[in-house]
């Protein structure tokens, strides 16, 4: 028997799945509560979710393909489709550096998240490849235009922000039509 929300269309197999559905979505309760930051949840599904991506930065889905890895199955999913994306589409320039660092066998992490915790926007941000070395890591930003559509202003406090989570951190921005260093845009 289905058991329907009267908020909603929704309905459910069990009246347990409804009772949980009603207090998580129409009455926002979140009786959850993460012990390192605070965050509050409305299941303990979603607070195991959190603690797992946000603090332990657990990635276990891996792609056999280029060893990708990242923290949720919808994610590698979409990251397998970027494989035969690639083929279809040709091989835009973040294809071709990796291409590059693969054939001078640089070992490298590639769309690497890198998550702000002092809770000042933006939250996170994606770095284009990371290279990892005794001395520090290098953080190669192929700016395939979408630079230039952000605000000057955010993009700068983005930059150093991934600056400050690297110890020793190179950083190198891309751009064929402008050939200035990021070390001369931005004082870091």
């Amino acid at each position: 028997m289905a058991h329907p929300c009267e908020h909603c269309s929704k309905t459910f197999r069990y009246p347990s799945q409804l009772q949980r559905h009603v207090s998580c979505v129409h009455l926002k309760e979140k009786p959850f509560r993460c012990e390192q930051c605070d965050e509050a949840f409305g299941t303990q599904w979603t607070l195991k979710q959190h603690v797992r991506i946000r603090h332990l930065n657990e990635r276990p889905h891996r792609c056999d393909l280029c060893g990708y890895s990242c923290h949720l199955a919808a994610d590698l999913k979409k990251h397998l489709g970027s494989h035969t994306k690639r083929r279809k589409l040709g091989c835009p320039r973040e294809d071709r550096v990796e291409d590059w660092l693969e054939e001078a066998g640089v070992v490298f992490e590639r769309g690497v998240r890198v998550d702000f915790r002092d809770g000042e926007e933006p939250l996170f941000a994606r770095v284009d490849f990371a290279v990892r070395q005794p001395w520090g890591t290098c953080v190669l930003e192929v700016d395939e235009h979408q630079h230039k559509l952000r605000d000057p202003g955010r993009e700068e406090r983005r930059m150093r922000r991934i600056l400050e989570t690297f110890a020793e951190t190179h950083l190198e921005q891309t751009n064929q039509e402008d050939a200035t260093p990021v070390s001369d845009k931005f004082a870091f």
